[in-house]
């Protein structure tokens, strides 16, 4: 017995010096090898992976069957097609005026300076319309250089959800906008019918509804042609709660600390137009930000910041209106992937969560350039790390070293105590006894 004793205070150090690197990360999942290749391999982060990852992905590691870890690099995976990204840019307008004559509306617009322009942006509370509009355009000496007949403006064409009108390339000083239904009429109708059901009537009304905005932009958009994007997908946030309250729609949804970009947001109602706040909530509860947005049947598309947080609070404002029928949320994100460099491994262990110091591989100065493949490896569920060890904080030390002195001294003060009280033979004898 003894020289197993002392064989396991031999070895003792051995084996800590092992698990040493281990002992920062709380959580382990494991990776088969289901297919060979010989090439930089992924595997992409999903939610239970972001639940525990910093910022910095720094508490996060790769080991292979052989105990050495495995050089990785995280990165957006990369779309194989090229794509289209718009660049605006807007003129400074130095004079406008508007005169309106009956269902007709002239606008006039002067530029600071003959530059090109391809389209003009309305900033209009309006959700359904459909104008006809009419453009003269002239240079700096203003002479008439083109004139565009017919033009459509109307809801569905929009860019961060306001009105855009689109027309050909010019380059010009100035511009007479003519909207010719400047004033336009909406019919709605409706069935009553009795409580027995036996009588129906139906009423139509119309409401003439004026284009009124608050701002005009005359933009240049530009269409730039790149070969590389990020891969986008769409991702299912757990709801925690939803209710409808008075004037408003709750939901909260479990955002997984995952790197939102943008939220698909759709209903069951035809029409409707709304605001909708978003709140980010952290893991102690604190709200850390609040985005705002206006949503439709057209604009369903939201954009998100990229903060990662513990909770979404989503409050969709129905003022007067009755609730959105039957709200589906869709979160989209960049997916991210662990480029590894070419390995044989047949099983890997990735373990991450925690607090630990960010590993510096090479492979983070080129991995955007690397072509990689997917689904070599199958990923396992999570389970707590064996090895998880985390460093008690200094004040915690102290205070359990105080603790362990106060209970030292009270057991050596019991145990004098209990001598005192059994050393004891009856009671004490008095001087009286001493002298019979």
């Amino acid at each position: 017995m003894k020289k197993f004793i002392l064989l396991s205070v031999v070895l003792l150090p051995f084996f800590s010096m092992a698990d040493a690197r281990l002992k920062e990360y709380e959580f382990v999942r494991s990776a088969s090898r289901i297919k060979t290749s010989d090439s930089y391999s992924s595997i992409a982060l999903d939610l239970e992976f972001y639940r525990h990852l910093d910022n910095n992905y720094s508490n996060l590691l790769i080991i292979d069957e052989n105990n050495s870890a495995v050089p990785f690099a995280v990165t957006d995976l990369k779309e194989k097609k090229s794509f289209t990204r718009e660049i605006i840019r807007a003129n400074k307008i130095t004079a406008f005026s508007v005169d309106q004559k009956k269902n007709c509306a002239n606008l006039t617009v002067t530029l600071e300076q003959e530059n090109t322009v391809n389209a003009i942006e309305f900033e209009t509370d309006i959700s359904r319309f459909d104008k006809k509009i009419s453009i003269t355009f002239y240079d700096a000496d203003g002479k008439v250089i083109r004139k565009d007949s017919n033009l459509a403006l109307y809801q569905y064409d929009r860019i961060f959800g306001k009105p855009l009108l689109r027309f050909g390339t010019i380059k010009t000083a100035g511009m007479d906008i003519v909207i010719n239904n400047f004033i336009e009429e909406q019919k709605s109708s409706y069935t009553a019918e009795t409580v027995s059901g036996n009588e129906r009537s139906s009423t139509q009304n119309i409401r003439k509804i004026e284009f009124k905005f608050k701002k005009l932009k005359v933009l240049e958009i530009q269409n730039i042609q790149s070969s590389t994007a990020a891969q986008k997908i769409t991702v299912d946030l757990p709801e925690i709660s939803r209710i409808n309250t008075e004037n408003e729609t709750k939901i909260e949804t479990d955002a997984a600390f995952a790197p939102v970009s943008g939220l698909e947001i759709s209903a069951d109602d035809k029409y409707f137009s709304r605001l909708m706040r978003i709140t980010f909530v952290d893991a102690d509860g604190k709200n850390i930000m609040q985005t705002h947005a206006h949503i439709s049947q057209d604009v369903k598309s939201v954009f998100i910041p990229q903060q990662r947080c513990a909770k979404y609070i989503i409050c969709i404002v129905n003022n007067d209106d009755a609730p959105l029928k039957n709200i589906k949320l869709k979160w989209q994100m960049n997916k991210k992937v662990m480029v590894m460099a070419p390995n044989s491994a047949q099983q890997l262990k990735i373990y991450y969560g925690g607090k630990a110091e960010k590993k510096n591989y090479d492979l983070e100065k080129y991995v955007d350039h690397l072509p990689h493949e997917e689904n070599i490896f199958r990923l396992e569920k999570g389970v707590k790390s064996p090895f998880y060890a985390p460093e008690i904080p200094r004040d915690k030390i102290y205070s359990y070293i105080m603790w362990a002195v106060l209970g030292m001294a009270a057991f050596i003060l019991l145990a004098i105590i209990i001598k005192l009280l059994m050393s004891s033979d009856g009671e004490p004898k008095t001087d009286l006894q001493d002298m019979d």
